[in-house]
């Protein structure tokens, strides 16, 4: 799931660090040959004065049959105003 993140969310996000994950569950196995589909949302959000913010992310695994293969809640932080922070 973290490469998934890196690759298709964070990319062109302005991240700066990875906080924590707090909840990670795996309900379901997965098979060789499965596509996997995962979504991410964003749960809570709280600006900081240091002009960036703390994110609570919900991510989601699903298998081709539609079920949750993997499922965690993950602590991010992130620059405002959409500029990347340098690397």
């Amino acid at each position: 799931m973290q490469r998934l993140l890196v690759d298709g969310v964070f990319a062109d996000a302005a991240m700066i660090a990875g906080r924590g994950l707090r909840e990670v569950r795996l309900p379901r196995p997965v098979r060789p040959g499965a596509t996997l589909t995962g979504q991410v949302t964003v749960t809570e959000h709280r600006v900081r004065a240091a002009g960036d913010a703390q994110l609570v992310l919900h991510g989601t695994l699903r298998d081709d049959d539609g079920e949750v293969v993997l499922s965690e809640l993950l602590e991010v932080l992130c620059a405002l105003g959409g500029s990347r922070p340098d690397r």
